[in-house]
């Protein structure tokens, strides 16, 4: 069983900025989740 990894964007990005890292992660036996940082 792989790791589960939680991905974090920066500002002027969101969650889809990770969308190849995480296929890539999957891919590899991995779990993992872009989350949304809402403006504030």
């Amino acid at each position: 069983m792989g790791k589960h990894f939680v991905l974090i964007h920066g500002a002027w990005h969101g969650a889809w900025c990770w969308d190849g890292v995480v296929r890539a992660l999957q891919a590899a036996g991995h779990s993992a989740q872009a989350l949304i940082k809402a403006a504030g």
